[in-house]
C-alpha cells in the first residue's frame, strides 16, 4: 500500500506492518513475524526491486512481530540492522521478556540477527509507525482525516530517518 511517493506499508505482513521506504539507499522498517520472511522479500521483488538494493532494516521495537525475520531478512539483503539500545538485549536473545509477550517470544522462537548497531532514532520512529497503524487499521473505521494525518506522520518519520544518515 503506496502512503506517499517514496514510502509503502507492505501488503505481505498483514494484521502487523512492515514498511519499505525508497530512497538512493531504500530502508526497510520492522520484519514482520516469523514465517512471514519468503512472502516480504517476494512483495519486495514484485515492485522492482532487488533485496540487496536494502541497505538498512530499522527495527522500531523488539516485539515478536516486528523482529520476527531480521536475522532471514538481513541474509538475504546484507542490509545493516538498527534498533534501540533498549530494544537490543531483547532481540539478541540476552533477556527475556516478562509476561505474555516472553510467552509469545518463546512459541514464535525468532533467529538472532548477525550484526545490529543501536541508534535513538528507533525510538522516535516507533512513535510515528504505531500511530500509522492506528489510523490505518482495517478494523478501525479510519476517517480521511486520520488516513491524512498517518500519511503525515509517515512523511515525519521519514524526515526523522534522513536528519539520522540513515539513507547514507
Amino acid at each position: 500500500m503506496k502512503i506517499t511517493d517514496d514510502v509503502y506499508a507492505l501488503n505481505s505482513t498483514k494484521g502487523n506492518y512492515a514498511y519499505l521506504i525508497l530512497r538512493e539507499k531504500n530502508v526497510l522498517v520492522d520484519t514482520g513475524r516469523p514465517g512471514q520472511g519468503k512472502s516480504i522479500l517476494d512483495e519486495i521483488k514484485s515492485m522492482n526491486i532487488n533485496p540487496e538494493d536494502i541497505k538498512k532494516i530499522l527495527i522500531t521495537h523488539h516485539d515478536v512481530d516486528h523482529i520476527g525475520n531480521a536475522s532471514l531478512l538481513q541474509q538475504a539483503t546484507g542490509a545493516t540492522l538498527w534498533a534501540s539500545k533498549e530494544d537490543k538485549p531483547y532481540i539478541n536473545g540476552d533477556v527475556n521478556r516478562p509476561g505474555i509477550k516472553g510467552l509469545l517470544s518463546f512459541f514464535m522462537r525468532v533467529k538472532k540477527p548477525d550484526i545490529m548497531e543501536s541508534r535513538e532514532l528507533c525510538n522516535e520512529i516507533r512513535r510515528f509507525t504505531w500511530d500509522f497503524e492506528f489510523r490505518t487499521n482495517e478494523t478501525v473505521s479510519a476517517t480521511p482525516q486520520d488516513k491524512d494525518k498517518a500519511k503525515s506522520l509517515m512523511e515525519t518519520a521519514t524526515t526523522q530517518i534522513q536528519k539520522a544518515s540513515l539513507f547514507t
